[in-house]
């Protein structure tokens, strides 16, 4: 098999008036893997990608025979009354999750015919609004008729009545969902699966697949600002064929995601309804994207008592980035470390309780949390320290101490040179002046924010571990009156700080071979690369499919630099100029399905676009070594030298690799 490449020509990079590199085949190859057969090395710049997301589905069963209830909720933003109705629904979906209950909330067009989430598909609303003969907003219907409308000040347990009504009874059918998003094409795919487990009603049995979005946010005539589940389009419906008990029957449906959507809080819901009474016989809800931060909301009041919806406003109002779960924890009790190990930050609030703030319970889950994976923690409350001030945990995993319960101050502001607070410097953002606590840091934690006008730390950040980090803030600021830019503006702040270590790559002085393990929202190179601007002086890619190589080098005129975007599947060449490590933190969303790159005929330089380091079977996936593909190299940054990927070796985030494919084919990345 002749392995001749691109490496066995001459290339040089030209930067900032130096030929850096003459003839990269000088290059030694290290094999660190079992084999010992050693190829021409690849070109030390690089190659061809397919900008598909056409990828297999990820799968996930929603529902069963046990029942999962239906909620539909007619709203609008202009109704006085959906005030009372809207939050109590809100939180019991958090309280009993997707596998027990689902919503839809359709906005009508009255009383407010300006409501923007009706704008959206008025008049498949209108349909659902006459199918259900509404006259008015709220209405409520749990798996269907009769309308449940609300109850004023005891709505939440009015609700929570009828849902537990429903769960006692079971459902004929199994409904089980996969789906996936392409946001290449801007296109949405669900596979429906029922499966009959007991004997079906007798009716018109129609199954129903709506697309909704969860968290929007929108400053109403009537106050509210966090809209969930809002109804976005319905699917041409599926009617149900004769069915008998171990039947199942399978559909699929796609959909266009418009512009306005956030795609990360995209849902489909599907639920099967018998048109001869209304009645819904069984829901499942699809999440197409994992949510990033689980939001705890631990401050021992009645639901709902309102205290999380700041935090949730905040959230909803920040859009794409950092899409959220709630834990409603009066109702459930201390989250299992199970469920927070599936989040990359837990925000956990205790407002204003004062006494078994964190009981042994939660300790127990916060400290196997942060000490058990790669995920870090936003510690709200103002109580806190006067009530475990003394514990072990309080010094150990807050890592403060704790010096008084109530500072009598209502403002705070940041500390200059500190990454979460600098932009807050000279600020004075409100808070609550009820017992704001005075807390110090733990060295080598810091203060991130101060109280004025005494200076004192209001706040503190640490590295917890290598994979784990902390932020403490000892007051209640997000549940007070600053307008929600600027709540937003430090909560995104707290975020990237906390989140930093996911998109964080350590480059060494010289070539790296780069891969960018997240999907891009803005592909242009300066964004890209923002955050090493000045660090680098050269990027080069390799188009495989025209044998082709484009560069953007600082010493080149702007008319010659022919390589403007740079996205995940790409393997990217970059030279660094500084003399120590540079930490390179990468922008983009987290990939969340396999990712299909395009191999062609030859020498491939690709990324690796995945969130898991497999070896190296594993991570060829679809592909056989020896049989679809030769030979998978990298490069050592550290010591400027080839490595030859052995069968024990892992693929390893943030790196590229040169791939030599035998012939044209799509390389399925797991992810």
């Amino acid at each position: 098999m002749n392995l001749n490449s691109p490496f066995s020509k001459l290339y040089v990079v030209l930067t900032a008036g130096v030929l850096l590199l003459a003839a990269f085949g000088a290059l030694s190859l290290v094999n660190i893997g079992s084999e010992t057969e050693s190829y021409s090395e690849a070109p030390l710049e690089e190659a061809s990608v397919d900008n598909s997301l056409n990828s297999p589905p990820a799968t996930g069963t929603r529902a069963g025979s046990p029942r999962t209830v239906l909620a539909e909720l007619f709203t609008n933003w202009d109704c006085g009354p959906c005030v009372n109705a809207n939050p109590p629904i809100n939180e019991l979906c958090d309280v009993y999750g997707p596998s027990q209950l689902v919503m839809i909330a359709y906005h009508t067009d009255w009383p407010g015919s300006d409501d923007p989430y009706n704008l959206y598909n008025p008049t498949e609303v209108q349909t659902r609004v006459t199918d259900y003969s509404v006259t008015g907003v709220p209405s409520m219907f749990f798996d269907g008729p009769p309308n449940r409308g609300h109850d004023g000040a005891t709505t939440y347990s009015y609700y929570k009545g009828y849902i537990d009504s429903e769960l006692a009874t079971t459902s004929p059918v199994n409904i089980t969902l996969e789906g996936y998003l392409n946001l290449m094409t801007m296109n949405g795919y669900v596979n429906v699966t029922i499966e009959v487990t007991d004997t079906l009603p007798v009716g018109t049995l129609n199954v129903r697949t709506a697309v909704t979005e969860d968290n929007g946010y929108a400053t109403g005539p009537n106050g509210e600002v966090r809209h969930r589940n809002i109804f976005r389009d319905m699917l041409t419906q599926e009617a149900l064929p004769a069915m008998v008990v171990g039947d199942t029957h399978t559909f699929s449906r796609s959909f266009v995601i418009d512009m306005s959507y956030n795609f990360e809080n995209i849902q489909v819901v599907v639920f099967l309804q018998n048109d001869s009474d209304d009645s819904v016989l069984q829901a499942a809800m699809y999440d197409f994207i994992p949510q990033r931060v689980l939001v705890v909301d631990d401050d021992q009041s009645t639901n709902p008592d309102g205290k999380e919806d700041y935090y949730q406003e905040v959230l909803s109002f920040m859009g794409m980035g950092f899409a959220f779960d709630s834990h409603v924890y009066n109702e459930v009790g201390t989250p299992s470390v199970t469920l927070l190990n599936n989040y990359e930050v837990v925000l956990w609030l205790t407002s204003d309780t004062s006494s078994d703030t964190l009981n042994a319970a939660d300790q127990t889950a916060i400290s196997s949390y942060l000490d058990g994976g790669l995920g870090s923690l936003f510690m709200c409350g103002q109580n806190i320290g006067s009530d475990i001030g003394a514990t072990p945990f309080y010094q150990n995993y807050l890592h403060s101490t704790f010096v008084t319960a109530d500072t009598d101050e209502n403002t705070i502001e940041g500390v200059a040179g500190d990454p979460i607070s600098d932009p807050f410097v000279g600020s004075s953002l409100q808070i609550s002046a009820d017992s704001p606590s005075e807390i110090a840091p733990i060295a080598p934690a810091s203060t991130s924010f101060v109280y004025l006008p005494s200076g004192d730390p209001a706040a503190v950040r640490a590295d917890h571990d290598i994979d784990s980090k902390v932020v403490y803030m000892a007051c209640m600021y997000f549940e007070h009156i600053d307008i929600i830019d600027t709540k937003a503006m430090v909560m995104m702040q707290v975020l990237w700080w906390l989140t930093d270590m996911y998109h964080r790559i350590e480059l060494s002085p010289g070539m790296n071979l780069l891969s960018i393990p997240a999907e891009q929202f803005d592909t242009s190179i300066d964004t890209v690369l923002d955050s090493i601007a000045g660090y680098y002086d050269s990027v080069s890619f390799y188009n495989s499919s025209q044998d082709d190589w484009k560069h953007d080098h600082s010493s080149k005129p702007v008319s010659l630099n022919d390589l403007t975007d740079l996205h995940h599947h790409m393997g990217i060449w970059i030279h660094v100029t500084t003399p120590g490590d540079t930490v390179y933190t990468y922008p983009g969303m987290d990939l969340w399905q396999s990712q299909m790159v395009h191999l062609y005929p030859g020498w491939n330089l690709v990324g690796y676009p995945s969130q898991n380091e497999y070896d190296r079977t594993t991570g060829l996936n679809n592909l056989v070594y020896g049989t679809d593909v030769e030979c998978v190299q990298t490069f050592d940054a550290t010591l400027q030298q080839w490595v030859d990927l052995g069968p024990s070796d892992n693929f390893e985030l943030g790196k590229g690799y040169w791939i030599y494919s035998n012939s044209e084919q799509d390389w399925e990345v797991p992810v």
